[in-house]
């Protein structure tokens, strides 16, 4: 049996010795971990390999009906560019714009500093310029606030784990978008006539009451999501399961990589979880969280 860790996103290999400390292979508080346990030799070739992680396709539901149509959730590219993306398909018609739009935030940054201190942005203002311009630089709230204001429109943002609904902008602009958030991964929602519809006639902006039941729309996919999460799997796709019902916690990051292991008997409880759930899944993954508290084992 092979086994081997990842972190990151899109995940990538730990390298290193084993002796090596946790901090020292890049691995910092909050970050999310992957062990894949595997039992073919071929196996370890292939881990090597980046593995993207479609964050829609985890999700049983990515539809409902809602006024006469379907509420869809759109998926976005797994580039660290999905919150760019999804505003771009959204306000533009056009998902590939990520660069133009990393550089309205980095001008906006620029241009005010006084209102985008070091205290907000958590770095100096120009560092933080720069930063976003970078294309594996993920985006967040400052980016859509400053989006928001660019574009005149309010971004109301799903958020899966809490299932409330952040509005940037709120009030101040006549249209709203929606978009999705699952913790790692940013969507797209829009309502089209019919499943099959091209995507010409879409509808991405909402005002008044419309845009109120799309917002209860939006929300109701969100604890569809959410209720799919809590049973501890996110299936991905015909050959993956990630399990998140073992996590695991280390006292300090000076840890030994070695240290970050699932126990055969969690694996096995999580593999035969992920049967019951689907059949024919192979070996899973186990997502494990890391957090400099105190080890709890």
């Amino acid at each position: 049996m092979t086994q081997s860790i990842k972190f990151g996103f899109p995940p990538k290999l730990v390298t290193g010795a084993d002796t090596d400390t946790i901090s020292a292979c890049g691995i910092k508080d909050g970050e999310q971990l992957i062990v894949d346990r595997n039992t073919t030799l071929g196996a370890s070739v292939e881990l090597t390999k980046p593995h993207t992680v479609p964050a829609s396709k985890s999700i049983p539901a990515t539809s409902i009906p809602v006024n006469g149509g379907i509420l869809v959730v759109r998926e976005m590219k797994d580039d660290n560019s999905c919150l760019f993306r999804s505003i771009g398909y959204l306000l533009e018609n056009n998902p590939e714009i990520s660069s133009k739009l990393r550089n309205v935030v980095s001008s906006k940054i620029l241009a005010d500093p006084i209102h985008y201190n070091a205290a907000i942005l958590g770095k100096d203002p120009s560092v933080y310029a720069s930063w976003i311009l970078k294309p594996n630089s993920w985006g967040g709230g400052i980016e859509l606030a400053i989006l928001s204001e660019h574009y005149k429109v309010e971004i109301d943002l799903i958020d899966v784990a809490t299932t409330r609904m952040s509005r940037l902008g709120e009030n101040q602009y006549e249209s709203r978008i929606f978009v999705m958030y699952t913790g790692i991964h940013y969507d797209a929602i829009s309502w089209t006539p019919a499943e099959n519809a091209p995507h010409d006639f879409e509808q991405r902006l909402f005002k008044n009451q419309e845009a109120d039941d799309i917002a209860r729309g939006a929300i109701k996919l969100a604890e569809i999501w959410k209720t799919v999460l809590k049973l501890g799997f996110n299936i991905v796709n015909d050959t993956d399961i990630f399990c998140n019902k073992l996590t695991v916690l280390f006292s300090n990051e000076n840890l030994p990589i070695w240290s970050i292991s699932l126990s055969s008997a969690a694996f096995a409880y999580c593999l035969w979880l992920a049967r019951k759930m689907h059949e024919h899944m192979p070996v899973p993954l186990a997502i494990l969280h890391f957090r400099n508290t105190n080890c709890i084992s």
